[in-house]
């Protein structure tokens, strides 16, 4: 199923360039030429090499996931895939978000908490850091554990480099980004980087070449019914009366995706009758620093709590205002409609895969991809989302014939 977005491109005259991005790609070059020197030099370099699995023999299937909630949202469909055609444990790689997410969803058995600091915003390559250390010990443990079949979906050598020194009987990754002599089953190149796809479709990709079938790429998660009652409870207790619910993510630390509060308070001053309901979701790792306020005449709360527990509250939303971010992809796969304010990510790529959603963005920004790196003191292609573009997009998608979503529980 293909996502029908609406885009709302706001046009700005930048002159920026990008020399982080540039810098990026030269780096992905030098650290593809020395991976690829080390496989064709390697005492496994039976190359060219593409193994059919016998899925009755395989036990441990082991999935690299070391980076956002994003991006382990939009695997959901290899996840589904494995599941379908195999009995084995489904075992991710990566950081402890992936316990709250995946554990009421039974698309993975375990979690090995394992992620290299490269995978942070800032400061990724200071190796006296004791992160480093952690997660060499962590690695170093990884590697006593025997896979069946290691799988890597991501346009990254530090990632071959990765599945290539753990223990696994058979390894499968996008051969693109070198060390294809390692591979056992290669599955070419990622379509995003190669024809500016979703990267939904990198997931679906390597689930059609591992399983031969054709696979929805649609991200979905199972979100557990008593969760979504709870959800319920906790709106009636806090003077929910009826209509639709609106919920806000303004953004984790990353201040490059931040939008306003002020912002969000003046989107809010205005809104149509059929909204209901206003929850502020407010991230794990804030500090009482966020201030949207909305009026007195329609009720709402400030929400925080697990993540496990965040999917049961966007299964009763039936709007969601965020930012890009791994709660955006989150409310898609739960089937909230999405409002996206989208800052130095490319939409091409990250968008929410889902249908009835708005995407506001500024166009024309030649420093975009900048990967959080901003080149400004401010980041314009924030700074110049208008309130009246959001409000609009709010009052065009709360409007849409729908029931709220909450009546299928009350």
């Amino acid at each position: 199923m293909q996502s029908t977005n609406n885009i709302i491109g706001i046009k700005l005259d930048n002159p920026g360039i990008s020399f982080y991005k540039k810098n990026r790609y030269r780096f992905y070059r030098y650290a593809i030429s020395i991976l690829n020197l080390l496989s064709f030099t390697s005492k496994r370099s039976g190359y060219p090499r593409n193994v059919k699995i016998d899925w009755t023999s395989i036990q441990r299937i082991g999935v690299f996931c070391q980076w956002g909630i994003g991006d382990a949202v939009l695997m959901t469909p290899l996840l589904r895939t494995l599941r379908n055609v195999s009995t084995a444990k489904i075992q991710l790689i990566g950081k402890p978000c992936l316990r709250e997410l995946f554990m009421k969803t039974g698309m993975c058995d375990h979690v090995h908490i394992c992620f290299p600091p490269w995978t942070r915003v800032k400061n990724k390559y200071l190796f006296w850091q004791t992160d480093w250390w952690k997660y060499i010990k962590k690695f170093q443990r990884l590697r006593c554990t025997p896979f069946d079949l290691l799988i890597s979906i991501r346009y990254d050598p530090r990632e071959i480099l990765q599945l290539r020194l753990l223990n696994s009987r058979i390894r499968a990754a996008y051969s693109a980004c070198g060390g294809r002599p390692w591979l056992d089953i290669a599955f070419g190149v990622n379509p995003s980087m190669a024809r500016m796809k979703h990267v939904a479709h990198d997931s679906k990709v390597a689930a059609e070449i591992l399983s031969e079938q054709k696979i929805d790429p649609m991200p979905l998660l199972n979100i557990n019914a008593h969760d979504s009652r709870s959800s319920v409870k906790w709106l009636c207790e806090k003077g929910y009366h009826g209509g639709k619910v609106l919920s806000i993510f303004p953004g984790n630390r990353n201040s490059v995706r931040r939008w306003p509060d002020d912002n969000y308070t003046e989107v809010l001053k205005d809104l149509p009758l059929s909204v209901g309901f206003i929850i502020v979701i407010v991230p794990p790792e804030d500090n009482g620093l966020i201030n949207i306020r909305w009026p007195f005449s329609t009720p709402g709360s400030y929400w925080k709590g697990p993540l496990s527990e965040l999917q049961g509250i966007l299964s009763v939303t039936d709007v969601l205002l965020t930012v890009d971010c791994g709660i955006m992809h989150v409310g898609a796969a739960c089937g909230c409609r999405i409002i996206a304010i989208f800052g130095p990510q490319l939409k091409e790529w990250f968008m929410p895969y889902t249908s009835d959603s708005e995407i506001i963005i500024v166009d024309q920004m030649p420093c975009r991809p900048c990967f959080d790196k901003c080149i400004y003191d401010n980041p314009l292609c924030m700074k110049n989302i208008r309130v009246n573009v959001v409000k609009e997009a709010i009052h065009r998608t709360v409007t849409k014939n729908s029931n709220p979503r909450i009546n299928s529980f009350l």
